[in-house]
């Protein structure tokens, strides 16, 4: 199963599990979900990096994951706390591209894992792109 998944994975770049929460995911599932993927499966996942973002709550249990966006959050796993939003400063409605799982390390990730705790009722809409096609298709005088 495992090559299978890397396979799709690196085949299409991206994987997209809609039913994540009520399937029963939990933290501890997906923290070993993405060792799946990890090339040293002792590797330190407890930092992440995601430029102008606002400060990030962790897991206690499981600090691998950052808890982003606009949230109050009452014992989600073990979490207590409220975030007025990803970026500092902007509103609901506002929008910011971004590149989820980006760091400033050598080697920089594979991937990032992502997954909403709580879906508005219209809009929040996400879009992926892949950045290895996209510099794929650069003129060759840019790359």
């Amino acid at each position: 199963l495992t090559h299978a998944l890397r396979e799709a994975l690196y085949s299409y770049g991206l994987l997209h599990f809609p039913q994540q929460l009520t399937a029963g995911m939990s933290p501890a599932d997906e923290v070993s979900f993405a060792r799946l993927f990890s090339h040293d499966p002792d590797e330190d996942l407890t930092t992440s990096y995601t430029g102008g973002a606002a400060h990030q709550g962790k897991l206690s249990l499981h600090p691998e994951i950052s808890l982003v966006g606009r949230y109050k959050l009452a014992d989600y796993y073990g979490y207590t706390g409220i975030s007025p939003g990803v970026y500092n400063g902007w509103g609901p409605g506002q929008r910011a591209w971004h590149n989820d799982g980006f760091a400033d390390t050598l080697p920089p990730p594979d991937l990032t894992t992502m997954r909403a705790i709580k879906l508005p009722s219209s809009g929040g809409d996400t879009l992926f792109a892949c950045s290895v096609k996209a510099a794929e298709l650069l003129p060759e005088d840019l790359t």
